[in-house]
């Protein structure tokens, strides 16, 4: 989380970025943690203007997409955002569209979201990645 921080601010890490890369494996290989990989690494490469992980970046994000559910999401909310985020990032926009429409069917009548019950965590993260999908 402090990589994708420091992309915020601004603040270009490649060293951190090429230990994420060069220390991924089948340890890591789980929705939700190789879509925060794949967030750090395109907003470092974004804010350094390179394209040093693009084919890892492609790779990975298309292994996301290849463990979605038929229904458009993945096993729970919060790891759906977080691979919606990430696919958004990596420039598969076009790929998501079903799950932006899962996430929305699966709006509680609270307008919050969660897997069984209002969850604020799912809730913002679902807020970010609506977000995020308008402005791309």
């Amino acid at each position: 989380m402090v990589r994708i921080r420091f992309a915020d601010m601004e603040v270009k890490d490649r060293e951190g970025c090429r230990w994420l890369y060069e220390n991924y494996g089948p340890a890591w290989e789980q929705v939700g943690t190789t879509s925060l990989i794949i967030t750090a690494l395109q907003k470092q490469d974004t804010l350094a203007k390179s394209i040093e992980f693009r084919d890892f970046l492609r790779e990975r994000a298309e292994w996301i997409l290849s463990k979605r559910e038929p229904d458009g999401g993945w096993e729970h909310i919060s790891t759906s955002n977080l691979a919606i985020q990430a696919l958004v990032l990596a420039g598969f926009k076009n790929e998501i569209e079903d799950s932006i429409r899962w996430l929305l069917k699966n709006v509680h009548e609270s307008g919050a979201w969660g897997n069984k019950e209002d969850d604020v965590n799912a809730t913002s993260l679902t807020l970010i990645t609506l977000g995020l999908y308008n402005q791309a």
